[in-house]
């Protein structure tokens, strides 16, 4: 593990005693090298059983897989970066209806454009899909064009996994009887 990471046996011990906080950037590099999710390792939890980027459990297979599409880990398909877009508003909404009945809206909005102020100071925001006009405001339109594309990659993914499942339709052919 030292050699893959490029970091000396005594870092990657104490990564593994927990006398060194795993940083972000030696995740990501993780994960680049092992397939091994950024959201597992930076969890800490090392009860939890290990898993891949992809959610499935981490084995020596998911590893081999991991050495062969290296490249391709910070572009994840499309459809699957607006599945994970719809799943987050999702949560979002749910989070803003608890803390609504909680009588407690308020301060969930504050802490969310929180988190979203730290986010986009940290990663940028794509201003050709949402731009507003400050920062807590909302672009109505461009947020309702947005979600019905999301959710447009996401009845394209349901079609073909659908199509991946559904029997073949092909008729067998009639045994031939024997005289």
């Amino acid at each position: 593990m030292a050699d893959i990471l490029k970091r000396s046996v005594h870092t990657i011990r104490s990564l593994e005693s927990g006398r060194l906080k795993l940083s972000q950037e030696l995740a990501k590099r993780i994960f680049h090298e092992t397939g091994i999710s950024t959201v597992w390792l930076l969890n800490g939890d090392p009860t939890a059983p290990p898993v891949t980027g992809r959610g499935e459990p981490y084995t020596k297979e998911g590893f081999d897989r991991a050495q062969a599409e290296k490249i391709y880990y910070d572009r994840p398909n499309p459809i699957f970066r607006k599945i994970d877009a719809l799943g987050f508003c999702a949560r979002l909404v749910a989070i803003l209806e608890s803390a609504s009945t909680k009588k407690d809206y308020y301060v969930a909005l504050y802490k969310t454009h929180a988190a979203l102020d730290s986010l986009q100071s940290e990663f940028g925001i794509d201003e050709k899909l949402y731009q507003h006009a400050g920062p807590h405001s909302v672009n109505e339109a461009m947020a309702v064009a947005l979600l019905k594309q999301i959710l447009a990659g996401h009845a394209e993914l349901e079609r073909t996994r659908l199509a991946a499942v559904r029997p073949s339709k092909k008729k067998q052919p009639l045994k031939k009887r024997r005289s």
